[in-house]
């Protein structure tokens, strides 16, 4: 697993959102068409230079024939953010 690191979460997450598209065999202008984004912004996303909203992840998972979990199976929070998490009420 990952560690999650809070300051470059962007970047790992766009690394995961590029090799996803790779292996669903899209060009970032076929993926961007069937996730509603453009392609530039699907670009900088995977660039890790954006900022994104969890509703543009779900709609990238949902091109490339998977889900949020399966994109961030493989981080782990930091001990504090983690505990942070844990204790939150929701």
């Amino acid at each position: 697993m990952t560690q999650f690191d809070l300051t470059n979460a962007h970047k790992e997450i766009g690394k995961q959102l590029r090799n996803l598209r790779i292996a669903a065999g899209k060009s970032i202008n076929k993926a961007a068409i069937d996730a509603g984004v453009a392609p530039r912004t699907l670009s900088k996303i995977e660039d890790g230079e954006a900022n994104f909203r969890i509703l543009t992840l779900v709609k990238l998972c949902k091109a490339y024939n998977t889900d949020l979990s399966q994109l961030l199976r493989d981080f782990t929070l930091p001990p504090p953010f983690a505990n942070q998490c844990q204790n939150s009420k929701i």
